[in-house]
């Protein structure tokens, strides 16, 4: 080959000589030679032939995934054996218990009452036959109010032997907590190094032109951990405060100019001043002088306010401007990591939307739909049209699973849940996007069954445009419209159509 050919005749001590040869011809089909070629031109393929460049990963990422998933799998084992949770029936069991406590006082203060009322009775007491009957009630109100008491006191032995078995338990799972966060710690890291891990690899198979060389789930938890890595550096950065900062100089600016004009006043009060306090006549005007005091003492006071304004103004910009060097130097800081952030999310993003119609095609292909198709838009159809709108409705619905990680995982509950998730209103705001797709979908077994009718586009060599797809579902929405506004005016859905409604 080139490299052992060139080396060899390149790197020896002693003078080489080359012998141009090749195997032997052998026949094959019928007799007719493999390999025709001369010697020379065997050679020559040989030496001039180009290595094969073909992707391959630096290091195997299933080994480190496998290595750091069998120590993950250790520490959740030892962490499945937690002791359970008792804190709220703790909770429950101190509450009965203090139930169980007011119930042997109230039985207590019941027997005093009985044993008081009993004793009241004297020793002559039973010469009486409605007295005997009085004590006998007494009696046994004695008996029942200890009858009472005994079982209070018994509940309250249970209760509080419930309280310290709990509380033995609990005790028990804080020390197990204690002992054991180290691994909750540990499983953490091994879950970010391992989503970092594969990000990595994923990118370079996108840069290899290979995005589904791990599979479109690996392909999306790269685009997420990508984007939540950027989101985490932006905001990490201080806040931009260059619109503070223009509104703090402009401040400095107008306080700078008040001053100078305190001080232009200041100059006028002083020079009327001066005038008051000659003598005119052979006395001073003191009422001049007087009003020329106080207007000098107003302008002092307002040079003083300017100055002291003038000073925060000045504090304001220093502050402002202190914080916008320092988001500038967070900036810099981090610049080269976002830049690269920026780019590796551009190329998973474009990855996943170059491979989004094969990967539509490929579920319509499957033998089972994907449970969170099939409750929306029922099994891919056969005929082209209402086939072509299945394909446009998935590829919306992948195209929102793609970007937003919190729309995966809800196959068990179905509906429009399981294709995009919960409404983000539900969590924190509206999200327009969301409802508009919501709306789509809900509809989306009628949209496929009627751009059989709809469409009217010519769907040859159109099977894999995202945007023909697009403009079918479209047309069965607007029939779909048109339907609901005939039955809305009482017209039946034949006669709107050939009417034109």
């Amino acid at each position: 080959d080139a490299l052992a050919g060139y080396t060899g005749q390149s790197r020896g001590r002693a003078p080489t000589h080359t012998w141009n040869t090749r195997p032997l011809a052998v026949a094959e089909h019928g007799g007719v030679p493999a390999d025709d070629r001369s010697a020379a031109e065997v050679v020559l393929a040989g030496l001039s032939r180009e290595p094969v460049t073909t992707f391959t990963a630096l290091d195997d990422p299933w080994v480190l995934d496998g290595r750091l998933g069998a120590e993950r799998d250790e520490h959740l084992g030892v962490l499945a054996g937690a002791p359970p949770d008792q804190r709220s029936s703790l909770h429950l069991a101190r509450v009965t218990a203090e139930h169980a406590g007011r119930a042997v006082q109230a039985a207590s203060a019941d027997l005093e009452r009985a044993e008081a009322h009993l004793a009241r009775f004297g020793p002559l007491a039973a010469l009486r036959r409605t007295v005997r009957m009085e004590r006998d009630d007494a009696e046994q109100a004695v008996a029942r109010a200890q009858q009472r008491l005994e079982a209070a006191r018994a509940e309250r032995r249970r209760s509080e032997g419930r309280v310290a078995e709990l509380e033995a338990a609990e005790a028990e799972r804080t020390r197990f907590v204690a002992d054991t966060a180290w691994r909750l710690e540990r499983v953490q890291a091994i879950n970010n190094q391992l989503d970092r891990h594969w990000s990595a690899a994923v990118l370079a198979a996108v840069r290899q032109d290979d995005p589904l060389a791990f599979g479109v789930g690996r392909l999306r938890a790269a685009r997420a951990v990508a984007a939540s890595d950027l989101a985490s550096y932006h905001a990490s950065l201080p806040p931009d405060r260059r619109a503070a900062v223009t509104q703090a100089e402009r401040e400095l600016a107008d306080a700078r100019h008040r001053r100078r004009l305190a001080h232009r006043a200041l100059d006028e009060c002083r020079r009327r001043l001066e005038v008051a306090s000659e003598r005119h006549w052979g006395r001073r005007d003191k009422e001049a002088m007087a009003r020329a005091e106080r207007a000098l003492a107003s302008a002092e006071h307002a040079v003083s306010d300017a100055a002291r304004a003038e000073h925060d103004a000045r504090g304001r910009l220093d502050a402002e401007g202190s914080k916008l060097r320092r988001r500038t130097k967070a900036l810099a800081a981090t610049e080269e990591r976002r830049v690269e952030l920026t780019g590796a999310l551009a190329e998973l993003d474009a990855a996943l939307d170059d491979t989004r119609a094969k990967r539509v095609e490929a579920l319509a292909a499957e033998p089972i739909v994907p449970p969170h198709l099939v409750d929306v838009v029922g099994e891919a159809p056969s005929d082209p049209h209402a086939r072509q709108a299945w394909w446009g409705l998935a590829w919306r619905i992948e195209a929102y699973r793609d970007r937003h990680p919190d729309a995966l995982g809800h196959e068990a509950d179905g509906g429009i849940i399981a294709a995009i998730g919960p409404s983000p209103a539900a969590r924190w705001m509206p999200d327009a996007e969301w409802d508009d797709l919501a709306g789509q979908v809900r509809h989306g077994r009628s949209l496929v069954a009627l751009a059989a009718e709809a469409s009217n586009a010519d769907v040859d060599g159109a099977w894999g445009d995202a945007t023909a797809w697009a403009e079918v579902v479209e047309e069965a929405g607007a029939l779909l419209n048109s339907q609901r506004a005939t039955v809305d005016r009482g017209v039946g859905r034949e006669t709107g159509r050939s009417i034109g409604w």
